[in-house]
C-alpha cells in the first residue's frame, strides 16, 4: 500500500530532496511496470522530466521562502484536479517546518483526505517544529547521518571521476569535517579542489593533499597536535605555547585547535582502553598512531578524564571571549599546570603515610596543593530548588536566571530531570546543564525536554509566595493600625526574619 503522504527528516545534505525525487519516479515510472514500482526505470519520459526538474506533475515548493497559507491554498486548489501526464501528482514541499501555523490547519483536511491521484512528500531538518497533527497523518522516514567510511569511499570515487588525485588523509580530514552530511563534504571537496590548481603532480593532474585541506579548514596537523599535547603533559607550557602560536601564525583558528586536541583526548582515552583501536583510528596519520598508543600508556585514566574536562570548557570560554587566542593560550597553561598535579590515588596514599608520620607533612613537597588536587564537590540536589542554586553558587548567572524564570519542572529524581522550556534557552543549554551538574555533583544527569505542563516556574511560585505574604500582612491588625497613621503608606515587601 501507498501512503498519501510521507515525511523525511535528517540532518542538512543527508539527500532528504534527492529521496523525495527518487519516490516521485517510483510511483510514477512507467517504463518497467504501469503500476508504482520500487525501482524506477531512469529511461522513461516520466523518469527523464523529474530528473531534469521539468516534470509537470511533481511540483517542488521551498516551504522557507512561502511560508504564509495563501500558499498552501494555491497547493490545496491545484490538487482538486488529475494530473497531466503522470499516473499520479507529486507536492515535494522543503523545508516544512518553516510553514506558518496557519499554513498548517489548512493543510490538515488535505492530508487526511487527498484526492486519490496526490501524493505529498514533506522533508525538514526541524522535525520537532513539525505539528504532531500534521505528523499523524504522514508516513515518516528518518535519514541518518552518513557514517565516516561510506564518505571517504564517495569522495575517493568522485576523485576517480573526475581525473584529480587526493591523498587518503585529505580524503579523511573532509570526511570529518562533513559531520555526515553528504552535501557538505562535497561543497568542501570542490572548495579543495578548487585551491590546489596549482598544485599539480607529475602527470600534470591537480592534487589534494591533507596540508592543503588542514590550511582550508584551519585544521591542525596530527603530528603538531601530538607535539603540543605531549607538551603539555610533560609540564612544559613555553613549549606548547610556542607550538600553538606557530599554528596561529599558519592560520588554525584557536577554538578549532582546542576542538582537535580534545579530539584528541578522546582517541588518547579510547587507546588507554583498548591499544588494538588503534588500527581504527581515523584522525591521526599513519606515523603517529603509535606514538599516540605510547602516550596513552603513560598517562593515567583520571589525567585523561581532567584534561577532557578542561578542553571541553574551554572550547565554550573560548568562544565568548573577545580575544580567542589569548583565551586559548590561557586554557593550554591551565591544563599544562594541571598535568603535574598529583592523582587522586597519589592524594589518598600521601595522606596515609602522613597519618603515620607525621613529620611528611612537612618534608613532603606535594602537600601544598592537595586541597587544589581533590576535585571540590558540591552536595547532590534534593529538590530542583537547590539544584537551581548550584548555578548562583557557582557564578553561572545566566543559566540560573533562564532556569529561575523560563524552565518548568516536570519531574525530578536522582540523576534525571524532566523539563518544559518556555523561553529563548541559551546555546547548547543542554549541553552545558549536563555538564555542570556531572562536574559539581560527580554524577550523570539526563535531561529531557518534553512539552507536558508541569510545574509553575520558580519566578512564579516566589511572585505568588510574595503576594500571599502581602496580603496576609495586610490583614494583620498591627500593620493596618501602622497603614491608618501614616498616611499615604504602603507595603511594598515582605521580609520573614529568621
Amino acid at each position: 500500500r501507498l501512503p498519501q503522504s510521507f515525511i523525511f527528516t535528517g540532518i542538512r545534505g543527508v539527500g532528504k530532496t534527492t529521496t523525495a525525487r527518487i519516490l516521485a519516479k517510483a510511483v510514477n515510472c512507467i517504463g518497467r511496470d504501469p503500476k508504482v514500482t520500487a525501482d524506477p526505470c531512469n529511461s522513461c519520459a516520466n523518469c527523464k522530466a523529474i530528473t531534469e526538474d521539468r516534470h509537470i506533475d511533481v511540483i517542488e515548493m521551498d516551504a522557507a521562502s512561502r511560508t504564509g497559507v495563501d500558499d498552501i491554498r494555491e497547493v490545496i486548489e491545484a490538487a482538486r484536479y488529475k494530473p497531466v501526464s503522470a499516473p499520479r501528482k507529486v507536492y515535494i514541499i522543503d523545508e516544512v517546518h518553516m510553514l506558518s501555523k496557519s499554513a498548517f490547519n489548512a493543510l490538515l483536511k488535505t492530508l487526511e483526505e487527498p484526492p486519490a491521484c496526490v501524493t505529498f512528500i514533506f522533508a525538514t531538518t526541524e522535525i520537532r517544529k513539525v505539528p504532531k497533527t500534521v505528523l499523524s497523518r504522514c508516513m515518516r522516514f528518518d535519514l541518518r547521518s552518513v557514517d565516516l567510511v561510506t564518505l571517504e569511499k564517495h569522495f575517493t570515487n568522485i576523485a576517480r571521476l573526475e581525473n584529480f588525485q587526493i591523498e587518503e588523509s585529505a580524503v579523511t580530514l573532509l570526511a570529518r569535517a562533513a559531520e555526515g552530511s553528504v552535501r557538505d563534504g562535497l561543497s568542501l571537496l570542490d572548495q579543495a579542489l578548487t585551491l590546489c590548481q596549482q598544485t599539480l603532480n607529475p602527470q600534470g593532474k591537480p592534487k589534494i593533499t591533507s596540508q592543503l585541506v588542514c590550511t582550508m579548514l584551519g585544521l591542525s596537523e596530527s603530528g603538531k597536535l601530538l607535539a603540543i599535547l605531549t607538551a603539555l603533559i610533560h609540564g612544559e607550557p613555553f613549549k606548547a605555547l610556542s607550538l600553538s602560536r606557530d599554528l596561529f601564525s599558519l592560520g588554525v583558528d584557536p577554538i578549532m585547535l582546542l576542538s582537535d586536541l580534545l579530539d584528541l583526548t578522546h582517541t588518547l582515552t579510547t587507546l588507554k582502553v583498548d591499544p588494538q583501536l588503534a588500527i581504527e583510528i581515523n584522525n591521526l596519520a599513519e606515523n603517529d598512531r603509535q606514538e599516540a598508543v605510547n602516550l596513552s600508556e603513560k598517562l593515567t585514566m583520571p589525567t585523561l578524564t581532567r584534561m577532557w574536562q578542561v578542553f571541553l570548557k574551554g572550547i565554550n570560554e573560548a568562544q565568548i571571549s573577545p580575544r580567542p587566542h589569548q583565551a586559548c593560550e590561557m586554557i593550554l597553561l591551565r591544563v599544562a599546570y594541571l598535568s603535574t598535579l598529583p592523582s587522586l590515588e597519589e592524594v589518598i596514599r600521601v595522606t596515609k603515610s602522613a597519618s603515620f608520620n607525621p613529620q611528611m607533612i612537612i618534608t613532603q613537597p606535594a602537600t601544598p596543593v592537595l586541597s587544589s588536587a581533590i576535585p571540590q564537590m558540591s552536595s547532590r540536589p534534593k529538590s530542583f530548588e537547590e539544584l537551581v542554586e548550584l548555578f548562583a553558587q557557582h557564578r553561572e548567572p545566566l543559566l540560573h536566571s533562564f532556569l529561575k524564570s523560563d524552565v518548568h519542572l516536570v519531574h525530578f529524581g536522582a540523576g534525571t530531570l524532566k523539563l518544559r522550556v518556555t523561553g529563548q534557552a541559551p546555546r547548547d543549554f543542554i549541553a552545558r546543564l549536563t555538564q555542570h551538574l556531572q562536574e559539581w555533583t560527580g554524577q550523570s544527569w539526563s535531561i529531557i525536554l518534553c512539552e507536558e505542563e508541569g510545574a509553575l516556574s520558580l519566578a512564579e511560585q516566589e511572585r505568588i509566595e510574595s503576594e500571599n505574604n502581602l496580603d496576609q500582612a495586610k490583614k494583620d491588625p498591627l500593620v493596618a493600625e501602622a497603614l491608618r497613621t501614616f498616611s499615604g503608606a504602603e507595603i511594598t515587601s515582605v521580609v520573614a526574619l529568621k
